[in-house]
């Protein structure tokens, strides 16, 4: 489908120098988007496309200290989410941590 080039956005993503583009389908108004090569972009921008750049997000760079999670943590964890009190019993978690000699 081709559409005017002012009513085509371009992204790209500073870290990875992805490309990707997003437009609104003129016949049923849906958001469509997809990738794109940098030469392209370059000249779509050219022809008046809108830009966008943007980072990954910062828990992309983060590197956990402690082990990685297992199938039983996962199965824990939904187990954990299914009950009806569990920000609650979270946030006794953090507040015994909090309060624990060393902390």
């Amino acid at each position: 489908m081709r559409v005017p080039a002012n009513e085509v956005t371009l992204r790209n993503c500073l870290d990875d120098g992805r490309w990707d583009y997003w437009f609104l389908c003129p016949h049923c108004g849906r958001l469509s988007a997809g990738e794109s090569t940098s030469w392209l972009a370059v000249e779509a921008f050219a022809a008046g496309s809108a830009l966008e750049v943007w980072h990954l997000p910062a828990e992309l760079r983060e590197h956990p200290d402690g082990p990685p999670l297992s199938l039983v943590d996962l199965v824990e964890l939904h187990l954990a989410l299914a009950e009806p009190d569990w920000f609650d019993d979270l946030l006794q978690t953090i507040d015994d941590a909090d309060s624990s000699p060393g902390a």
